[in-house]
């Protein structure tokens, strides 16, 4: 009778081996075919493959990294997350038979659930979870969700909470901010996306520092209620999102930031009318603006005030996107972007500046005014070269023809390799302008997108 061959891969030292299978489980499409029973195949990730291979195996698999990422799924990982719940259930409980990891599982800190069947199946499998998480992500509920927020209660260290809602999302009772306030006394960070109708408010929180809210429709937003007023003393980060802002109705006054003197961070989807009396009358120091899109209301003179605003005299990172100062495809306003670059200027604290509006390259030199600017982030098909350096006239010359040809054929795909070179001349004729404007100075890292 012949020897077994040799597994030389089981030969290897826990670590060595523990590193290798780290790279397997990284890779979700590695899958192979099983045949059940009944002759139904089914494709199963790889590292439930290694877990079947020996308990050694099996033990390596449950000490991987990839079951604490927040990201991570139970019922991605066995290809059950278009099954019914109930079946997803089941299943998770079958596999948290293994005591094993159990153990490793009850030291992960961050978990995603995806419906409300496995949530409790997960929870009351590993003991020891309520205790030990800080961060949970309810991804996608379509029912039984104001029972999950109610059994958050039982979490006793939990500190961030995400929550998306699916597009579809249709309950009866609309979402109630209240019951996270009365079931997460700790909570610091909180995420809400694609929040369609809602009630209840965040006032009584005492402890949250970030606030980021997506809204899903056109409801009306009472932006008091999202204010957490009982958390002044630590609140300091506000991100208001979603389509078609400005079309909505806001309902809030300027008293209601009095008592948030601590923000720091404020991004706004659109910056509309009510955004800019905001930051305008805000009694905070801001040191990060994040503007996502100017609607073509408010007009100009209520937006520019906005950067002469004690809480911008601070700012040191602004991301900001003055979309109505270039009317596509027409040409664009040099009037206005002009107007809105000075006062940017303005903001002599400024480290980190990303700007989507239109400029000339002659405006560069007001940037010298920026001492402390490290980067700045400009958008290629924005710059219209209007001043020659005496050595690159011909390329400059190109550039202009090529800008202002259909303003690049509606930007050409960036793919394409005629548009990677011209953008790469593009960028080394904004950066020579730079440090000319700079020549005493560090130069900043310029970037075109």
């Amino acid at each position: 009778m012949e020897p077994e061959p040799t597994c030389h891969i089981d030969r290897l030292p826990n670590e060595i081996l523990h590193h290798i299978l780290s790279f397997f489980a990284a890779d979700s499409s590695n899958s192979f075919v099983v045949l059940s029973p009944s002759g139904v195949s089914r494709a199963v990730p790889g590292i439930i493959g290694v877990r079947w291979v020996s308990r050694r195996f099996r033990t390596i698999a449950n000490e991987l990294a990839f079951w604490h990422d927040i990201h991570f799924d139970v019922t991605e990982l066995i290809n059950l997350h278009q099954r019914k719940p109930r079946l997803q259930a089941r299943h998770i409980r079958k596999l948290f038979h293994d005591d094993h990891l159990v153990g490793c599982l009850s030291r992960k800190r961050d978990w995603r659930f995806s419906n409300t069947e496995t949530f409790f199946a997960i929870v009351m499998s590993i003991p020891e979870l309520p205790q030990t998480t800080r961060r949970v992500w309810f991804d996608c509920f379509h029912a039984g969700f104001h029972l999950a927020v109610d059994w958050l209660a039982t979490f006793t260290s939990l500190t961030e909470l995400q929550i998306t809602f699916p597009n579809d999302y249709d309950s009866e009772l609309p979402f109630d901010l209240g019951a996270i306030v009365d079931s997460c006394p700790h909570l610091e960070t909180l995420e809400l996306s694609y929040l369609s109708e809602y009630c209840g408010s965040l006032a009584q929180a005492s402890n949250l520092r970030k606030l980021d809210v997506d809204f899903e429709d056109d409801s009306t937003i009472v932006l008091s209620t999202l204010l957490p007023l009982n958390s002044a003393h630590c609140f300091q980060s506000l991100s208001i999102r979603g389509e078609d802002l400005e079309f909505r109705e806001f309902d809030f006054n300027n008293g209601d930031f009095e008592s948030l003197v601590n923000i720091t961070n404020i991004k706004f989807e659109t910056l509309g009318r009510e955004f800019c009396n905001i930051l305008i009358h805000g009694n905070f120091t801001l040191t990060s603006l994040h503007i996502v899109y100017i609607a073509y209301e408010p007009k100009l003179e209520v937006v520019l005030p906005i950067f002469w605003a004690s809480s911008l005299e601070f700012l040191r990172d602004l991301d900001f996107d003055a979309e109505f100062g270039f009317h596509w495809p027409f040409q664009p306003d040099l009037n206005l972007a002009g107007q809105i670059w000075n006062a940017v200027t303005n903001l002599r604290r400024l480290e980190t500046l990303k700007l989507k509006l239109t400029c000339c390259t002659s405006w560069f030199k007001q940037f010298a005014q920026l001492s402390h600017l490290i980067s700045i982030r400009l958008y290629d098909v924005y710059i219209v070269f209007d001043d020659y350096d005496g050595t690159s006239l011909k390329i400059a010359c190109i550039l202009i023809v090529d800008i202002d040809k259909s303003r690049w054929e509606i930007r050409r795909e960036s793919s394409d390799d005629k548009y990677k070179e011209m953008l790469r001349e593009h960028t080394v004729e904004v950066q020579k302008r730079f440090d000319s404007v700079f020549a005493d100075s560090l130069v900043p890292l310029v970037t075109l997108a």
